[in-house]
């Protein structure tokens, strides 16, 4: 069952010069991917990108300022879809959207790391409450 995943505001709508940008920069990294990756763009309605990323089935609809990510697949690829795994899918389609001109880049691809909050110390035990019989 296909589910509704993501929906994104796009500044810019799907244009011939950026759907070529998007082909380029899928054809491109798909090699890179974890999971056998394919991709195609549907025959009767030019504004949908048919994306497999095995096990999962994406379905990309391109709406003038909206950008909507629809997944299906098996029970058990859903139990791992983790809220990680969720936040890093949403890293990945923005860094996409911001690559081929659909959003402006918030960041620079590579933010300069920030350091670490010192570490709390872990807080006092309180007295025990319980009484030697």
């Amino acid at each position: 069952m296909k589910e509704k995943i993501y929906e994104f505001n796009l500044e810019h709508p799907l244009t011939p010069a950026r759907r070529k940008a998007l082909d380029r920069f899928l054809t491109k990294n798909a090699p890179k991917s974890k999971w056998a990756t394919s991709f195609h763009w549907d025959e009767e309605n030019d504004h949908l990108l048919h994306l497999t990323t095995f096990p999962v089935k994406w379905e990309i609809w391109f709406a003038p300022h909206r950008v909507t990510v629809f997944g299906s697949g098996p029970f058990w690829a859903k139990m791992l879809f983790s809220d990680k795994k969720r936040a890093l899918l949403r890293e990945g389609i923005e860094h996409v959207l911001q690559e081929t001109g659909f959003v402006k880049s918030h960041a620079s691809p590579h933010p300069k790391a920030q350091p670490a909050k010192p570490a709390k110390s872990p807080p006092r035990s309180a007295p025990s409450s319980k009484r030697a019989a």
